[in-house]
C-alpha cells in the first residue's frame, strides 16, 4: 500500500504542479495586457492633455489680442465707454429695484 499510495501522492503532486504552471502563465499574460491597457490610456491622456494645452494657448492668444484691441478703443472714445457703463448700471439697478418693490 506504501508504494501506492506513493504513486498516488506523486500524481497528485504532478497535477497540482501543472495546474499552478497554469495559473502562473494565465497571471503572466493578464499582466501583459494589463500594462498594455495602460500604456494605450496614458497615450491616449496625453494626446488629450496636449489637444487641450493647444486649445488653451490658442485661446489665451485670442484674449489677448480682444483685449489689446478692446483698451485701443476705449482709449479712442473714453467718454461713450463710460456713459455706456453708467447707463447700464443705472437700468439694471432700476430692474433689480423693481424686482426687490414686487417681492414686499
Amino acid at each position: 500500500m506504501e508504494g501506492e499510495e506513493k504513486e498516488e501522492m506523486i500524481k497528485i503532486l504532478e497535477t497540482l504542479t501543472t495546474k499552478i504552471d497554469e495559473l502562473t502563465n494565465v497571471i503572466k499574460e493578464k499582466k501583459v495586457v494589463t500594462e498594455d491597457k495602460t500604456k494605450e490610456v496614458l497615450k491616449e491622456e496625453t494626446k488629450i492633455l496636449e489637444t487641450l494645452t493647444t486649445k488653451i494657448d490658442e485661446l489665451t492668444k485670442t484674449v489677448k489680442e480682444k483685449k489689446v484691441i478692446t483698451e485701443d478703443k476705449i482709449k479712442e472714445n473714453p467718454l461713450a465707454y463710460i456713459i455706456g457703463a453708467f447707463t447700464g448700471g443705472l437700468v439694471i439697478g432700476l430692474l433689480i429695484g423693481k424686482r426687490e418693490e414686487g417681492k414686499e
